[in-house]
């Protein structure tokens, strides 16, 4: 910058050039003592104003310097071209100018204008009395205002610039950094390059500002804007009337908000109070290092904590609460949805009102509670309330160490499994899978849809089946087993005899201790079974084959034959030329023959047979001794037939026919499912589960049972698909009616009232609804879809796992590309399909498409039925268990790998046993049953004995081996008696036969004597006849007296050998 003056003439003059501060002041003031020059200086003096120019000086006043003028009492202008004017004024200074009393500009280019003003450095200027500009180009305006530092500024009553470029505007305002500004009345910059505005401003750190009424900034680079506003940390910043940043690098924006080192708090009375915290929201608070509170009230009180969201709180060491009135008090808690809680550590509550409160828990869904240890509950108003709970499905509620999976499921007893909308296990360890079904006893187990196992140790396996005893099992559509130990096995079978067995659609056991394959009304066959072992304690069932060769013998020996179907024919029996049937007409007739005979000859009281006159019972020797009767005749044995059934009972001394034995072995041998070995024993029975061959019934159930339980166990890992949430939240949106968390992709929407939607473009527009993960979508009322592309539109609908469906009311699909479309249907694995109300399907590719169905296994189908096992097949209300096991029959039953039962009622239990043949029964691995109403233990070549078969008792019982021989030594025994009788009756009748043929050809020998011709005379004459192999020889003799009357005595004799004598006597007259 530079000044030039120029002199002129004998007066004074001016010009001024260069920087133009204070310029217009100067010259208006060089102006006015212009005026006053060529007025002429005796007016001055007239007013008591000494001026003095260059030729001298007036009143005490001295210009010394070139083209100076001084002007009052006292004055002085020794600079070149100075002007002073006022009393002890002093222009010292080349071009320099002091006004007012005693001021001073002393300085090159100075101007000091008011009383006892000074401006000392060059280019100074001080206006106002007692001001002071002592600085290089220093301004100083208003009283006592200074102004020290180079090129400084200082303006207002008491103002103060004290360092270079400093500037302080206002009412004793000070300006004392290096380049600091303060403007405001008692503003303060005392910090090189800050600046304070406002009343009573500070900014005393470096670069700092303070901005507003009593604002303070004392940290370096610190901002403080708002009335009373603090910044006094490094860097701090705080925006707003009384807001607070007192750390280092703190943010405090807002009323009354505060923030400490690092931490940043937006909002009325917000307050980030840990370092490196964030509280955004009014009156939010985040108390706890790294913590983050966003919203209404929200508090963040635990280490790196976040809550966000209106009155949400996160008090617990990394825990997060985002949504209106959310808690997350525990370590690692997390709590998202309006009124969501986690309060244990490592516990997470997902969806509006949802509870975790025990350590680990995780509550998903509106209103879903997870009370215990490590407990889980997905779905609304779901409930896990014990320890190691899992509910899973809306409403449903399992205990401690229970599992619950689908719609209003339940399982409460512990250890217990229920799976299925409706169904309820709450027995100990019990295990109910279904749509309503039932596990009440301990350790039960069912599976199908209302199924029922109320007994200790039961199983229920098929559509509305039944298990109600101890140990009582029940497979089959509407299968009932109430003995205890009972089993009842096939469509609508019945076993209520305790430790009895119902084999076969329909039929009916309720006697104890019995094995039944058909009903009263439905009687089945028993095929393929082995010979049973034929002793006298055998309980081995016999073959037809066997019995078939006692009916023969047992023809044989009643002298008949075998009709085409092996039962024994009628025998026929001729007594006096008519024919009998039975043995019993036959007695009966010898017995009248003989009663004629003897009543002919002894009046029937004699004789080894003999029959009451009253009682028709006929006896044999009974009045003599003996132990047997021998039928053994001329050509040996000799066959009884026509016995009637004898009564079969444990004090029956009758004896039994060839048919009943024939019944009660086929029978046996068709419920054990085994063969008969050579020597007619029951051959051990094999039955093949999962692999592993079993020798009785019992444990073969035993190890279906355990086969099944196996699949409770899988549903327990499910609670590992909700993954920790919080690494999801990149941006987080809060507002009073829901929560959208979202990332760099398309926005999050939660449409619905208290719904939850986190994910880049998920969507909660469902009331209560809850959508987690990347275009995720819950439209449905109460719904919840957790995964990528998962959707829940159906009310209180539950979809986890990418793109999984959940679309029908209170469905459930569980994971990657799971489909439950029915009301109340679940869908768990990877495929999985429930398409129809009620329907249940577990494993992957599995498909359940009829209503209440259930498939459980990989590629499992069922369709209206229940299908267990890996690509396990059933249809039209069959059940199927087993790896491929197939039940598409009407009401049929298949267990086992590869067992198979396509027709109506069929029932196949045994790895690739099969049934082709309606209302049938293949029991045992490999066993086929192609005949209707018929019980197959085995194939052809592939018999089986069926062995500890009880004594039968009713007509369609089966009878065992040793019923058998029994019978068979009875029949022996009783036969023997009868041969012996039959001798001793064949002996009579002979002897019978001969007395009448001798009585007959002695009858027909009687001669008549030829009548005398006179008194006195007498005549004879001799017969002989012959009859049947007897002969006979007579003599008779006639005399006639001497009376007047011809009178005539004559008698005959006949003889036809032994002791049959025949006489005959009379008398005669002639008149």
């Amino acid at each position: 910058m530079s000044r030039e003056l120029e002199n002129t003439s004998t007066g004074s003059g001016c010009r001024v050039g260069g920087r133009q501060r204070s310029v217009e002041r100067r010259l208006v003031l060089l102006a006015s003592i212009a005026v006053v020059a060529v007025a002429g200086l005796p007016h001055a003096a007239a007013a008591q104003m000494a001026c003095a120019d260059e030729n001298g000086d007036n009143g005490g006043a001295s210009a010394t310097g070139i083209a100076s003028i001084a002007c009052g009492y006292s004055a002085v202008a020794s600079g070149n071209v100075s002007a002073s004017l006022g009393p002890y004024a002093q222009a010292s200074g080349a071009a320099a100018v002091a006004a007012g009393y005693k001021s001073a500009a002393s300085g090159t280019y100075t101007t000091a204008v008011g009383s006892e003003s000074a401006a000392s450095g060059e280019y100074a200027t001080a206006l106002g009395a007692s001001t002071t500009a002592s600085a290089f180009y220093a301004t100083a305006v208003g009283y006592f205002a200074q102004a020290t530092g180079a090129d400084s500024i200082a303006s207002g009553y008491k103002s103060a610039a004290l360092a270079s470029y400093a500037t302080a505007y206002g009412t004793q305002s000070t300006a004392s950094g290096v380049g600091a500004t303060a403007v405001g009345a008692e503003a303060s910059a005392s910090g090189d390059y800050a600046a304070a505005f406002g009343y009573t401003a500070s900014a005393s750190g470096a670069n700092s500002l303070a901005l507003g009424r009593g604002a303070t900034a004392t940290g370096d680079y610190a901002i403080a804007s708002g009335s009373g506003s603090s910044a006094s940390g490094n860097y701090a910043s705080a925006y707003g009337t009384n807001s607070n940043a007192s750390g280092t690098s703190s943010t405090a924006l807002g009323s009354n908000s505060s923030a400490t080192d690092y931490g940043t708090a937006v909002g009325g009375s917000a307050n980030a109070s840990g370092s490196s915290a964030t509280a955004l929201g009014s009156a939010s608070v985040a108390s706890g290092d790294s913590s983050i509170a966003i919203g209404l009230y929200t508090t963040a009180s635990g280490y790196e904590a976040t809550a966000v969201g209106p009155f949400s709180t996160a008090t617990g060491s990394w825990a997060i609460a985002a949504g209106s009135t959310s808690s997350a008090a525990g370590q690692l808690a997390s709590a998202y949805g309006t009124w969501s809680s986690a309060s244990a550590a490592n516990s997470t509550a997902l969806g509006a009102s949802s509870t975790a409160s025990g350590t680990g828990a995780t509550a998903t869904g509106y209103d879903s509670t997870a009370a215990g240890s490590y407990a889980s509950a997905y779905g609304t108003n779901s409930k896990a309330s014990g320890s190691y709970a899992t509910a899973l499905g809306n409403d449903s509620s399992a205990g401690s160490w229970d599992t619950a999976v689908g719609w209003a499921a339940t399982a409460k007893g512990g250890y217990s499994t229920a799976l299925g909308g409706g169904a309820l296990a709450s027995g100990d360890s019990s295990i109910a899978i279904g749509f309503n079904a039932t596990a009440s006893g301990m350790y039960a187990t069912t599976i199908g849809s209302d199924a029922n196992a109320s007994g200790p140790w039961a199983t229920a396996v098929g559509w509305a089946s039944s298990a109600t005893a101890q140990y009582a099992t029940a497979f089959g559509t509407g299968s009932e087993a109430s003995g205890t130990n009972s089993t009842a096995i096939g469509a609508s079978s019945t076993a209520s005899g305790t430790n009895a067995v119902a084999l076969g659609a329909g039929s009916v056991a309720d006697v104890a201790n019995t094995v039944s394959v058909g009903s009263s009304s439905n009687q089945r066959k028993i095929v393929n079974v082995a010979a049973g072992t034929l002793s006298a304690t055998s309980t081995d069932a016999v073959t037809g084959q066997q019995l078939y060769g006692t009916n023969a013998t047992m023809a044989q020996i009643l002298g008949t034959t075998l009709n085409a179907d092996g039962t024994i024919a009628a025998a026929s029996y001729t007594i006096g030329g008519t024919a009998y049937t039975s043995v019993a007409g036959a007695f009966t007739a010898v017995d009248a023959s003989l009663t004629g005979l003897t009543s002919q000859i002894t009046g029937g009281t004699i004789g080894l047979v003999q029959q009451d006159a009253t009682t028709k019972t006929i006896t044999v020797a009974a009045t003599t001794g003996g132990g047997s009767v021998d039928f053994t005749g001329t050509d040996g044995s000799r066959v009884l037939t026509g016995v009637a059934a004898g009564t079969v009972s444990a004090a029956s001394t009758e004896a039994v026919t060839g048919s009943q034995l024939y019944g009660t072995n086929a029978t046996m041998a068709q419920i054990l499912g085994t063969t008969l070995n050579a020597d007619g024993t029951i051959a051990t029975p094999s039955y093949t589960i999962a692999g592993t061959t079993y020798s009785t019934i019992a444990d073969s159930f035993a190890a279906i049972d355990a086969a099944l339980s196996s699949y409770g166990t899988g549903i327990t890992t499910l609670q590992t698909s909700v993954t920790v949430l919080q690494t999801q939240v990149s941006t987080l949106v809060a507002a009073s009616a829901y929560t959208a968390v979202n990332s760099t992709a398309a926005a999050a929407s939660a449409g619905g009232s208290e719904a939850v939607a986190i994910g880049g473009g998920a969507s909660a527009a469902g009331n209560g609804a809850t959508a987690v993960g990347a275009s995720s979508t819950a439209s449905g009322t109460n719904s919840a879809a957790f995964g990528a592309s998962a959707t829940a539109s159906g009310t209180s609908a539950t979809a986890l796992g990418a793109s999984s469906t959940a679309s029908g009311m209170a469905s459930l699909a569980a994971g990657s590309s799971a489909t439950a479309s029915g009301d109340n249907a679940v869908a768990i694995g990877t495929n999985a399909l429930a398409s129809a109300a009620g329907a249940l399907a577990v494993g992957l590719g599995a498909s359940s498409t009829g209503a209440n169905a259930i498939a459980i296994g990989t590629g499992a189908s069922a369709t209206g039925s229940v299908a267990v096992g890996t690509a396990a097949a059933a249809a039209n209300g069959g059940a199927a268990f087993g790896d491929f096991a197939v039940a598409t029959g009407s009401s049929s039953t298949a267990v086992g790998p590869n067992a198979s039962a396509t027709v109506a009622s069929g029932t196949a239990i045994g790895s690739g046993a099969t049934v082709t043949a309606a209302n049938s029964v293949a029991l045992g691995a490999g066993a086929v049953a192609s005949e209707a109403n018929t019980v197959s233990v085995g194939a052809a070549g592939s018999e089986r004995r069926v062995t500890n078969v009880a004594a039968g008792v009713n007509a369609t019982d089966a009878v065992n081996v040793a019923q058998l021989q029994a019978a068979t030594a009875g029949f022996g025994s009783t036969i023997t008696g009868l041969q012996t009788q039959v001798a001793g009756l064949q002996s009579q009748i002979t002897d019978n036969q001969r007395e009448a043929r001798r009585g007959i050809a002695g009858a027909a020998a009687l001669a008549v004597a030829m009548t005398p011709s006179a008194p006195g005379r007498t005549t004879m004459s001799l017969n002989t006849s012959h009859f049947h192999g007897e002969t006979a020889l007579g003599v008779a003799l006639a005399h006639r007296l001497n009376t007047t009357v011809p009178l005539i005595v004559h008698g005959s004799y006949a003889n036809a050998g032994g002791a049959e004598h025949i006489a005959r006597g009379g008398v005669a007259v002639e008149f």
